[in-house]
């Protein structure tokens, strides 16, 4: 049974602001880029410590940061008066039964949080929903394999170091999800994302005895799986799409 994401992440809120992979300044530059100027209202799903919302509010009329765990926007709503971010609002909710009306926003972001989603066919739609017809979204996450034994593998990985994982879901998985959604796909991009293994295990604050198994598990990774994981003393790495989709006109698209 997976864990209730709330309990994982409430007291891990302080640290994902802090941490190396989610506050990485030259990824997040380059997601603002890639969505440019004049973006409107901008929706940040799942905004765990706010990054993603940081980095386009300069170009945002708005931003609302919605995110499942209070300590999170807790940290999101100081972390933005700090920046000088008036205009970045946060809002307690679900990504999969958003509280605002069809076609609300111009953006939608989710970075690093849909593998936690129990139905992403769900989030889609209310992503979509949300939209303005020519709206975009723009989705950030871990991938899977498409081999489906190295595709298990990562998963038992990933569940052990956090047990409110749900699912890394392979790129091709993304693309006929986000087709199905009533979504044109704009861009679509892989990367190897380079992680500190013991920043990673720490964050979470994963048991001694687990934390072994896992590094364990990584370190000893064959055949597609260590392809991937590309296993080093303390690093490993992680594979991370990139999608922008544009939301099509038209009514709105039930999962």
């Amino acid at each position: 049974m997976t864990a209730d994401p709330r309990d994982q992440f409430g007291p891990a809120a302080s640290r994902y602001l802090t941490s190396d992979v989610h506050s990485d300044a030259e990824s997040l530059r380059a997601l603002a880029v890639l969505l440019g100027p004049g973006l409107g209202r901008v929706l940040d799903l799942a905004t765990g410590a706010g990054h993603v919302a940081y980095a386009v509010a300069p170009e945002a009329a708005e931003v609302v940061a919605l995110d499942l765990t209070p300590e999170m926007l807790e940290v999101t709503q100081a972390e933005a008066l700090r920046r000088g971010f008036a205009h970045v609002l946060t809002q307690l909710g679900d990504a999969q039964a958003l509280p605002f009306p069809d076609g609300h926003f111009n953006v939608v972001t989710c970075r690093l949080a849909p593998h936690h989603f129990p139905d992403v066919p769900r989030f889609l739609a209310e992503a979509h929903r949300v939209l303005t017809p020519g709206g975009r979204l723009l989705v950030v996450d871990t991938v899977g394999s498409e081999d489906p034994e190295a595709d298990e593998a990562l998963d038992a990985i990933e569940r052990a170091r956090d047990p409110s994982h749900v699912r890394d879901l392979p790129v091709s998985t993304w693309a006929r999800l986000l087709d199905g959604a009533g979504f044109k796909t704009l861009l679509s991009e892989t990367r190897l994302k380079r992680i500190g293994l013991t920043e990673w295990l720490e964050r979470m604050s994963v048991p001694a005895e687990t934390q072994e198994k896992v590094r364990e598990a990584i370190q000893g990774a064959t055949g597609t799986l260590r392809d991937l994981l590309r296993p080093e003393p303390d690093t490993f790495h992680l594979p991370e799409l990139t999608v922008l989709a544009e939301r099509l006109p038209g009514p709105v698209v039930r999962p």
